[in-house]
């Protein structure tokens, strides 16, 4: 496992409302992880010293391949484990979900799968309503 990017993500009232507001608005970060067949001991290692940087973190795991290894596999495994004991919002971007989630639907607040990371980060939702610049229509 390694971390490939770390998103910070900052809501901002432009305009009227802005100027109204003063308080710091809660910054969320995205920290994406491409999976790799290798030690488990080692991956979790990593993702430790990562997500403990901070509160409100997204895990998100990229996997390139659609037929994962048993090691991705553990690794996945042991990723989700850990994120859904520190309620740590999780996001697969590639790969086949059959493959990740087996026959499990995916839990509605702990798991999410996307085909692509670019197509996760263009849709990310800000405060569950407000959508990127990019996505909005």
């Amino acid at each position: 496992m390694e971390l490939i990017s770390r998103i910070t993500v900052r809501y901002c009232e432009m305009g009227g409302a802005g100027d109204e507001i003063h308080k710091p608005v809660p910054v969320k970060t995205l920290a994406i992880f491409r999976v790799l067949g290798r030690s488990t001991e080692r991956a979790m290692k990593i993702l430790n010293t990562e997500m403990s940087r901070g509160s409100g973190q997204v895990m998100v795991l990229s996997i390139l391949a659609k037929k994962m290894t048993e090691d991705e596999k553990h690794i996945c495994t042991a990723a989700m484990e850990q994120g859904i004991r520190q309620s740590t919002k999780i996001v697969f971007c590639g790969g086949d979900p059959s493959q990740i989630f087996g026959k499990q639907a995916a839990d509605g607040n702990a798991l999410k799968w996307f085909p692509s990371i670019p197509s996760f980060v263009s849709t990310y939702e800000i405060d569950g309503g407000r959508q990127t610049a990019s996505s909005s229509r």
